[in-house]
């Protein structure tokens, strides 16, 4: 009787203990099921490429573009996405599907002829001819919380039939008639492990995998063993089949890229076939199902042949549970086994990367960002960041190598910063915020503020050019060279010209200079005139107009630059250059996305009228000179040829090298310095310029060449040099020089060509 007395109150202390301790798992379930299960990395990718009749593939590299997006050259005609296929001049792409903003795009068979390496025409069918194709954009990184894992949400009924067969007769085949723990299917295991002398079944439902990967960890123990059959029995008691299945499909572990897991049957899809799920053959869902056992072991990209033979195990397993008849099952051990090619791409982006996530936290909190699966698209050019970085670093390779003072320092390393602006809408094409981003994430791009030097000179002579309608400057006129001081705020300023570090490179001076070889040999002393004449004041205010932000007080050394600005600002402001006085705001990103497709952000081009036309052109045309004949001839000695502007710049005591350029359709920016006030000793056109000159050797090779439009009322003429004037035969050294409608030389110059003195009678 005591006995009795005894069982039953430890029945009813562990039956207690028991009944608590189910509350608490079922607590733990519940709240696991009904809010958000999974935390969603945002995926942040590059533009699209378009293709279209009349472009040279050579410029766009369209097999490494091809290459780095995950297709797969094959010998035979393309039958699947992720494929192409070139024969002769004729190229097959077999798309890949994308979601798109506000479109969902469905892969197709791409055909392209060309002709010298040129699109001559795109067609979908040989009678179906398109104008415009899209290559997806390039994935450059995720946003990732505490967990590094990869996955795309997927309903029930969007998995295909032969998927979720395959899956539960391999992995569960009493799925849809136990309650969650299956006594049978554990002895079944436990015999056939003993009959083997090894573990090859498991004896785990789905139900009970599901409860593994959810909420316990993968130590194989009891106390584990006992929780995880507990909280099975919760879960189907609470949820249907459907729901247990859909949370497992989305949960399962599929393999790894890099140090990313992917997870999920629709991820998993898309990482070894490159389709959506509803396009996935009998054989790949097989070989998914197998995979679901041991992704290290299982992978195809890892061993084919293991792969195939896992597939086999599923497809005969399918056979009988009755999911399959025999014909269907014969003919799908017949099908070879396909993948696409294994990528774990590079981030080649990181500081723009940073600058992007800089512009979204102004919207979107980090946990939002790590977890609510967004897709971020952005206005990053792939290629030719790819192209920067590989001019950053053989340049600055190459300065150390011929200059050895640059690497005397291991503490303050040689620094450098590029980037690349479209000037008709503000897209940011390319970013380098640093020379190693592992040792150095601060962006030199956006933060560092330092001053420009000659690079402000083009501002000062475009507010010249603005004033009274550009009627009152022009290229031609003449400037003093001689030294003067300023006084102003109780304080004297006498501006000086460049001195070279070597004596016996200087120049003999002239006294006078016209405004255009001010520009093109970048000197200081008429420039500082020229602002004094026009007020320093409208210098200031034409320079914030042009889009730098940061404070910019109208003193006489802010015509030479004296003034910190970032790299960012000179793009800005270069681009209204570049873009006939009409200023982009610059923009990193085009649209934000959610996992449903739904557009929550689309960042519009906003332009803004800030300078005339004439005005901004008389400025190209005169930098354009710089680099045929100043100070960035250096430009034309690498090789660069086609229609550019530009301008060097260095700062005092050689600190700050640059070099700011446009091409019609691109404006890079180049800055080599130190983060510590350390000299260079290099100016702008060595240090800066071949970095620029590097990036756009490549960034137009293979691109058709166009000029600067000249505006209605910019007229040109042939003058001589030394009197300004019209030209002559006889006038050596004469060129063709911009004007202002109204503005240009009447008089034929005489200086080369004197009128004959009459004979006295």
């Amino acid at each position: 009787m005591k006995f009795l007395k005894i069982f039953i109150v430890l029945s009813l202390i562990l039956g207690t203990i028991l009944f608590f301790y189910t509350q608490y798992l079922s607590h733990i379930v519940t709240e696991k099921f009904s809010g958000p299960k999974w935390d969603l990395p945002s995926k942040v990718y590059s533009d699209a490429l378009q293709l279209y009749p009349g472009l040279d593939i050579r410029s766009v590299h369209l097999k490494e573009k091809l290459d780095r997006l995950g297709y797969q050259e094959v010998s035979d005609p393309v039958s699947r996405p992720s494929e192409y296929h070139v024969e002769g001049e004729q190229w097959a792409i077999y798309l890949n599907d994308f979601s798109y903003p506000l479109k969902k795009f469905t892969g197709f068979p791409l055909f392209l002829d060309i002709e010298d390496s040129v699109i001559t025409k795109l067609y979908q069918k040989k009678d179906e001819e398109i104008p415009l194709a899209e290559l997806e954009p390039e994935l450059i990184t995720e946003f990732f919380g505490s967990s590094r894992e990869d996955r795309q949400l997927v309903k029930l009924e969007e998995v295909p039939p032969n998927l979720l067969n395959a899956i539960i007769s391999v992995e569960d085949a009493r799925f849809l008639e136990h309650s969650g723990v299956d006594p049978k299917g554990i002895f079944r295991a436990f015999f056939t492990n003993l009959k083997n002398l090894s573990i090859v079944q498991g004896g785990s439902t789905i139900t009970q995998q599901l409860v593994k990967n959810f909420f316990l960890t993968q130590k194989r123990s009891y106390i584990r063993k006992l929780n995880e059959a507990l909280m099975a029995l919760i879960v189907e008691s609470r949820y249907s089949k459907d729901a247990i299945l859909e949370a497992y499909v989305n949960e399962v572990y599929m393999g790894q890229r890099g140090s990313t897991g992917i997870y999920g049957i629709a991820e998993a899809s898309k990482f070894y076939f490159s389709k959506s799920l509803e396009k996935l053959s009998l054989s790949e869902c097989a070989l998914l199902a197998g995979i679901i056992r041991g992704p290290g072991v299982f992978s195809p990209f890892k061993n084919k042949s293991l792969a195939t033979k896992r597939r086999n195990v599923v497809l005969r397993k399918m056979l009988e549970t009755n999911t399959l008849i025999q014909s269907e099952y014969e003919e799908a051990l017949k099908d070879p086994l396909k993948v696409k090619k294994f990528l774990s791409p590079p981030n080649i982006a990181p500081y723009f990367v940073d600058f992007v996530k800089m512009e979204l936290l102004e919207s979107y909190s980090e946990k939002v960002l790590n977890t609510q699966g967004l897709k971020i698209f952005t206005t990053l050019d792939p290629l030719l960041q790819i192209f920067a970085n590989q001019a950053m670093a053989v340049s600055l390779k190459h300065l150390e190598a011929n200059f050895p003072h640059l690497k005397d320092s291991s503490e303050d390393i040689l620094q450098g910063a590029f980037m690349a602006i479209q000037p008709q809408t503000g897209f940011i094409r390319a970013l380098i915020g640093g020379r190693n981003y592992t040792e150095s994430q601060f962006n030199r791009i956006t933060q560092a503020h330092r001053q420009p030097g000659s690079l402000f000179k083009p501002f000062v002579f475009l507010t010249a050019f603005s004033i009274d309608h550009g009627k009152k400057y022009k290229l031609t006129d003449i400037l003093s060279n001689e030294p003067f001081t300023l006084t102003y705020d109780k304080q004297v300023w006498e501006p000086t010209n460049y001195v070279p570090l070597h004596p016996d490179e200087k120049e003999e001076e002239k006294e006078t200079v016209t405004l255009r070889e001010t520009l093109e040999q970048s000197i200081n002393i008429p420039t500082a005139r020229l602002a004094s004449e026009i007020g320093f004041k409208k210098v200031a205010q034409m320079i914030k107009k042009l889009g730098i932000q940061s404070p910019m007080p109208a003193i006489p050394s802010l015509a030479l630059g004296s003034k910190e600005v970032t790299p960012l600002e000179i793009a800005t402001a270069y681009s209204v250059l570049a873009n006939g006085g009409i200023r982009a705001t610059p923009i990193s990103i085009k649209q934000v996305v959610d996992p449903e497709g739904n557009v929550l952000e689309r960042r519009s081009i906003e332009v803004e009228k800030v300078a005339s036309e004439e005005a901004t052109y008389l400025i190209t045309y005169a930098l354009e000179g710089v680099l045929n004949s100043g100070t960035g001839r250096g430009v034309k000695l690498f090789g660069f040829t086609k229609p550019a502007a530009g301008k060097t710049g260095t700062t005092n005591e050689y600190m700050d090298a640059w070099f700011s350029g446009y091409t019609p359709d691109l404006v890079g920016v180049a800055w080599v310095g130190y983060d510590k006030e350390k000299k260079v000793g290099l100016t702008g056109a060595q240090a800066a310029l071949p970095i620029w000159t590097r990036f756009m050797l490549k960034a137009t090779e293979y691109k058709p060449e166009h000029d600067f439009l000249v505006p209605e009322d910019i007229v040109f003429a042939t003058i001589d040099p030394e009197s300004g004037e019209l030209a002559s035969k006889k006038c050596p050294g004469s060129f063709k020089e911009a004007f202002m409608k109204g503005t240009e030389p009447k008089r034929v110059c005489e200086l080369h060509n004197p009128k004959k003195k009459k004979k006295k009678k």
